[in-house]
């Protein structure tokens, strides 16, 4: 598949039958819309550059319409994000946010607020529609603090129930949270999902340079969402894309 000026993004590879080897991606054009009918004929599979006689199938599925959707990206701004020094993984997770940012399709009601948290949570953005506005709120936020997954979700005023429950119901609200690391006290998983059922929000999560942390693969999968574990800044940057589009 010729991929100039155009986007693939691939995630969730599966070895559990190798040498069958599957795999979801997103394959978009230059205008940024999903291809709907690719067939075997437009892959190749190689393997340190070299073509490798491998027998492929693929399935697309057409999406009729962009549907309308809140979102609040939650952001690990805890001071482990300043490394490694050459090149911090704030950086990496301002470019996955950017990717999602620019990927998601802002109609009707769709808007994204942005929070921050390390012991506490922050307000980078309030919801909006403004591409420029989320993007340039991003470079204002500084590592620093230890790691709590309380308070992004759960505080008063800037966790995420609180944020997306004032946003329309009737349209979905989602949540994706990103981290690097775990958390000095256990999170109140139950309570977390309690509100989030409550609210009717799906949780995906994305841990970064780390196995999946179990409580939060256990909040994405009880309120219907995914749990995503990478560990380079390009496959960060694909998960990112990848649910924009799954959205």
């Amino acid at each position: 598949l010729n991929l100039s000026s155009q986007g693939f993004s691939i995630s969730e590879i599966n070895t559990d039958e190798f040498p069958i080897v599957k795999a979801s991606f997103i394959a978009t054009d230059r205008a940024g819309n999903s291809y709907d009918d690719l067939d075997e004929s437009n892959f190749s599979v190689k393997e340190e550059n070299l073509n490798v006689d491998a027998s492929v199938t693929v399935k697309c599925i057409k999406r009729e319409d962009d549907p309308e959707v809140s979102v609040v990206l939650v952001l690990d701004q805890s001071l482990s994000m300043k490394e490694p020094e050459d090149d911090p993984r704030w950086n990496w997770v301002v470019q996955g946010a950017t990717s999602f940012i620019n990927t998601l399709k802002f109609v009707g009601r769709t808007k994204i607020a942005i929070t921050s948290f390390a012991r506490s949570v922050y307000i980078v953005c309030n919801f909006s529609s403004d591409r420029d506005e989320l993007l340039n709120a991003l470079d204002t936020v500084a590592p620093a603090g230890i790691t709590r997954y309380d308070p992004p979700f759960l505080d008063s005023r800037y966790g995420a129930v609180r944020m997306l429950s004032s946003r329309p119901t009737d349209i979905r609200r989602i949540v994706v949270f990103l981290t690097d690391g775990l958390p000095d006290k256990n999170p109140s998983t139950s309570k977390i999902i309690d509100s989030l059922q409550n609210a009717n929000i799906q949780v995906y999560s994305i841990t970064l340079q780390m196995p999946m942390n179990k409580d939060l693969a256990y909040i994405s999968r009880e309120t219907g969402g995914r749990s995503f574990s990478v560990n380079d800044k390009q496959e960060l940057d694909n998960i990112y894309k990848y649910i924009a589009l799954d959205v």
